[in-house]
């Protein structure tokens, strides 16, 4: 499948146990991996993940998926009830505090922290008819 799509960007979000296995390959076929936290189960996996991203030259961002945050649920509830009516168009804005961690891009250009993201605040606009 790489060699026929040729993708700028892998992105993992598989059981985390097996995040070292897919980050690795992407990682050797010359590709930027953005994966989901935790990166991946233990220290060795993570040293075979350093270990190839330093012999790729490649990238490696960590996200955090908020998507069962309590606020996050209801608007989803909300949007599947069509209590508003239909939704046309959707606004997603995320602020990551990078203090702690030296600030990098990633493929799409957008500004991460390395490894160690965290999502300070989301704010979500939402136009109904």
């Amino acid at each position: 499948m790489f060699d026929k799509a040729k993708p700028d960007l892998l992105m993992v979000t598989t059981v985390d146990g097996f995040h070292h296995e897919y980050i690795i390959e992407g990682l050797d076929r010359g590709l930027d991996v953005m994966t989901e936290k935790p990166l991946t189960t233990d220290e060795t996996k993570c040293q075979a993940i350093l270990d190839a991203e330093k012999r790729n030259n490649r990238k490696i961002v960590v996200t955090f998926n908020y998507r069962y945050a309590p606020a996050h649920q209801q608007m989803k509830e909300i949007l599947l009830s069509s209590e508003i009516g239909k939704v046309v168009v959707g606004r997603l804005q995320l602020s990551t505090s990078t203090s702690s961690t030296a600030r990098t891009t990633s493929a799409a250009g957008t500004g991460c922290a390395r490894t160690a993201a965290r999502c300070s605040s989301t704010r979500r606009a939402i136009t109904s008819t």
